[in-house]
């Protein structure tokens, strides 16, 4: 009998999607049978590398009425580059595995029901170039080891209810010399220097208790 490859779409299939799924959710579309191969434009499933061994490379399924969680499986699938799951209603927390994904680029979850803290281990991904939780009802501190996110080029976390001092944000500045970075509607009690050079540093991206 044949082992399904880790990281292939039948794997996604048995490991993943049937937690995304949730207890009686229903989804906008069936389980994927196919990846897509990477440079295909399409508004949703999956899609996996051009070499030859149909390793997952971008989850994309936003808006899909996923209600279930985000299982520890996926920091199995070593080619992830892109999870965008956004727009759902997915609960649980955002498992530390995760963070072991060397290769990813892009985390999407926003507008979902998200609890607990951002994992200190998010420190590890020093390709992640954009991370994007906002919407949800993420709390605690925001973790130190954000500061080696040194490829960050987009950072929202607004609309939660994180709280204590915010770390140092290593954003990289957009093409039109901005920032997007986007903090509104936190507890934070202090923040960091303003006015610091490639930093997430606009006070008006704050709400600060009185």
């Amino acid at each position: 009998m044949a082992t399904t490859a880790v990281g292939s779409v039948e794997w996604f299939n048995a490991h993943v999607f049937s937690h995304l799924l949730g207890l009686g959710g229903t989804p906008l579309r069936d389980p994927p049978t196919a990846c897509f191969p990477n440079g295909v434009v399409f508004n949703g499933g999956l899609f996996c590398d051009d070499d030859g061994r149909g390793n997952v490379t971008h989850i994309m399924m936003s808006s899909f009425s996923l209600s279930g969680s985000l299982p520890s499986a996926l920091g199995e699938m070593q080619a992830l580059q892109q999870v965008w799951l956004f727009n759902n209603a997915l609960v649980g927390t955002i498992p530390t595995q995760l963070f072991a994904l060397s290769s990813l680029l892009s985390l999407s979850l926003y507008r979902n029901r998200l609890s607990g803290t951002i994992p200190s281990e998010i420190g590890a991904l020093s390709r992640l170039v954009e991370f994007d939780v906002n919407t949800n009802r993420l709390s605690g501190r925001v973790p130190d080891s954000v500061s080696q996110l040194t490829a960050l080029e987009k950072f929202s976390i607004a609309h939660n209810g994180f709280s204590g001092r915010l770390p140092r944000l290593r954003v990289k500045p957009t093409s039109e010399g901005g920032q997007y970075c986007n903090l509104y509607d936190n507890n934070f009690v202090c923040c960091y220097a303003p006015g610091t050079s490639s930093l997430c540093s606009d006070p008006n991206l704050f709400e600060q208790p009185l």
